[in-house]
């Protein structure tokens, strides 16, 4: 078995996403893999979350202007002998990197942004731009292998499950395959777990200018959501309006709903592998491109940036494509095609134990064993 640790991090102003990718990750990695974690202290707001999921936690001191005391800090923590080291953080970059390799014997990194050089073995980037496969060329080493594009994107297994109504080719919503006029419509919201800019609110507000006997409304929250209270008083003041509090079934609920409002970052690869039509608000700079791209493959809408987008415009676009069932449709197919459903964290899996047999120099673990016992 590998020992792998995770440096990675959760907070109001961070998000959960990272947390949330790197669990996915370590569950496909258990046949193969012992897996803890290791996060600071003010990043902590998903450690119970990371301990119920079964993983060790290691606290540590924030990350300072100290790259080689944080990597002090991290070695001091890691279970001896550990193998690989998975990064997710956007304030972490080579100069912490390659202080690691003293206990470890393999560096991994998930990023977004390709603003930073890395020194590592692996990276990963899920996201879909113009020029995705040399964003990282003169940023990482030679020698490094490079994981680029939603064939790679760390969903969680509930959004490759096995169903009739999927395909490899296309996976059909299924209120698209419902008669209009016999279907309720469904909509529905998420920004993220704590949704620093509480767009959720401005959504809400935004859908109740609408006839919301028409349709149905599902919002998921994380527990963590910067105004939870607000959010729940508000959702109990519509009938057809329904709470999700950090819900295990957002696949499901994708799977139901006729259209969604929602966020960028790593949803967007949960709505394409679900079909899902999608009116997108971005709420960091980080979202942008990749939002702007998809938007322009017709693969969702995107209104803007949290800041300027107002209810109006919520209001104006989710009315109109709730009743364009030929825009939704054209939506849907594109989405679909961009995120393979054999991909995902088992393929990473895949890639990770053969690079790990080659710095190790011996067989981590069969790949088709793996396969078949996961």
């Amino acid at each position: 078995m590998l020992k792998v640790a995770f440096r990675v991090d959760a907070s109001i102003a961070i998000g959960a996403g990272h947390v949330m990718r790197c669990l996915t990750l370590a569950r496909a990695l258990r046949n193969v893999a012992y897996c803890e974690f290791i996060i600071s202290n003010s990043g902590a707001a998903l450690s119970s979350k990371i301990e119920a999921s079964g993983y060790d936690v290691h606290v540590i001191a924030d990350i300072d202007n100290d790259p080689a005391q944080h990597a002090a800090n991290t070695l001091a923590v890691i279970s001896p002998k550990t193998d690989l080291i998975i990064i997710d953080h956007y304030s972490l970059d080579a100069h912490y990197e390659t202080r690691l390799y003293k206990k470890v014997s393999g560096v991994m990194v998930i990023d977004d942004l390709a603003n930073r050089k890395h020194h590592c073995d692996l990276l990963l980037d899920g996201n879909l731009l113009p020029n995705s496969t040399s964003r990282y060329e003169s940023l990482v080493p030679k020698d490094c292998i490079t994981l680029l594009g939603p064939q790679y994107t760390l969903l969680r297994e509930e959004f490759y499950a096995a169903s009739p109504k999927r395909t490899q080719k296309h996976i059909p919503n299924i209120a698209l395959e419902t008669n209009e006029k016999e279907k309720r419509k469904r909509i529905l919201v998420c920004f993220g777990g704590t949704d620093p800019e509480n767009v959720t609110d401005k959504t809400l507000s935004a859908i109740s200018k609408l006839d919301a006997l028409l349709f149905d409304v599902d919002v998921v929250i994380g527990s963590q959501h910067v105004d939870y209270a607000q959010i729940v008083t508000k959702v109990a003041q519509f009938p057809t309006m329904t709470l999700h509090v950090d819900t295990t079934q957002m696949a499901v609920l994708m799977q139901h709903a006729t259209i969604m409002i929602g966020a960028g970052g790593s949803m967007h690869w949960e709505r394409c592998v679900s079909a899902l039509p999608s009116i997108v608000i971005t709420l960091a700079a980080n979202q942008v491109a990749t939002t702007q791209y998809l938007s322009e493959l017709g693969a969702c809408k995107w209104l803007g940036e949290s800041e300027t987008v107002t209810q109006d415009a919520i209001a104006h676009s989710a009315f109109a494509l709730l009743n364009d069932a030929t825009a939704r449709q054209h939506m849907s197919q594109i989405a679909s095609k961009l995120v393979p459903i054999n991909g995902g964290a088992v393929a990473v899996v895949d890639v990770i134990v053969a690079q790990m047999n080659k710095i190790k120099g011996k067989t981590v673990l069969n790949r088709k064993m793996l396969r078949e016992e996961g």
